[in-house]
């Protein structure tokens, strides 16, 4: 019988930034280099929780596809993907909500982001 894969997370709970823009959706963005010591058999996975849906969220100018349901978080709306191929030495990530009562320029939905670092072999 194989043990189950350890993982590892790192959290991206700092360094946010709001763009200049003033209309349309709410934004954050965050930079961040890429994990180190990454081996041939190893996943990287995003993670994301709030508790506004999102209304897009794109990595390195990619949108990636809003699918929920992959986890369960107490209140708060899960997202997950695998993005080890589409890893830069540093990376770019932007959240967008669209605005609401719960969701503007001066009340930010609460969200985490983390990666999840996973050796498959």
């Amino acid at each position: 019988m194989s043990a189950k894969p350890s993982v590892h997370r790192i959290h991206l709970n700092r360094a946010w930034t709001t763009p200049e823009s003033t209309e349309g959706p709410v934004v954050r963005e965050r930079c961040f280099h890429s994990p180190t010591n990454l081996g041939a058999h190893t996943r990287v996975g995003l993670c994301i929780t709030s508790t506004v849906a999102c209304e897009s969220v794109v990595f390195n100018q990619r949108p990636l596809v809003l699918q929920t349901g992959l986890r369960e978080y107490d209140d708060r709306i899960g997202y997950e993907w695998e993005i080890t191929e589409h890893l830069e030495s540093r990376n770019q990530l932007v959240l967008r909500w669209t605005p609401s009562d719960r969701c503007n320029s001066d009340s930010l939905p609460r969200f985490d982001v983390w990666l999840e670092i996973q050796d498959l072999e």
